[in-house]
């Protein structure tokens, strides 16, 4: 449209140039000049409003997709920071396990072998009693107490050997005569049922040194 409105413009200025002699045809070639003018003006300026929208809707789009593309690259982001300390917890967890592993099998379970003879404490420790163990571990609640020249029945033995107050012996299973059962640690024990005047002797050397 603007071409043609060009050509018919330069086509009635020529015109009006030829004719300048005539007054009255001059006047209308140069109304039709100003009118095509007028109309050029216009289509140019709705084009340059028209191409001032589209470039707008341009930077509009190319903002939304900067935008769109700066929050994939956060969610991205967010989501390598999130499965990456997933990755460090459960190797984490992994080396947990593996270490309890390790431990559980580097000690060995405790085991009872059933067993069945009489014994009597000794205690060497100058307390002259000890306690009776709920487990096999000077930690085991205490259910019960027994004393120099008690006699017991050993009805279990234990694999967990150690050494207790430089007395080195295993985690036996005894019965007292009341029926209670517990743990102790037979390096306080003697296998030998002592006479009446032997357990005597303990008790009193036991009151003495605790005098």
């Amino acid at each position: 449209m603007n071409k043609w409105i060009s050509i018919s413009l330069a086509s009635l200025t020529a015109v009006a140039l030829l004719s300048g002699c005539n007054n009255h045809d001059d006047r209308e070639t140069k109304q039709q000049i100003a009118q095509l003018q007028a109309q050029l003006d216009a289509e140019k300026a709705e084009k340059a409003q028209r191409q001032a929208q589209e470039n707008e809707q341009k930077q509009q789009q190319e903002q939304q997709e900067r935008e769109e593309q700066i929050r994939q690259e956060a969610e991205e982001s967010v989501r390598a920071q999130l499965k990456m300390e997933a990755e460090e917890k459960a190797a984490q967890q992994k080396a947990i396990q593996q270490q309890k592993a390790a431990q559980q099998k580097a000690t060995p379970k405790m085991t009872e072998k059933i067993v069945r003879y009489p014994a009597t404490v000794v205690t060497q420790s100058g307390y002259g009693d000890l306690s009776l163990r709920g487990e096999a571990s000077t930690k085991g609640l205490e259910v019960g107490k027994v004393y120099d020249g008690n006699e017991v029945t050993v009805i279990a033995k234990t694999n967990k050997c150690e050494v207790i107050g430089n007395i080195d012996g295993c985690w036996v299973k005894v019965q007292l005569d009341s029926g209670v059962k517990g743990y102790m640690f037979d390096g306080y024990l003697n296998r030998e049922v002592l006479s009446q005047e032997e357990k005597q002797n303990l008790r009193q050397n036991s009151q003495e040194d605790n005098e």
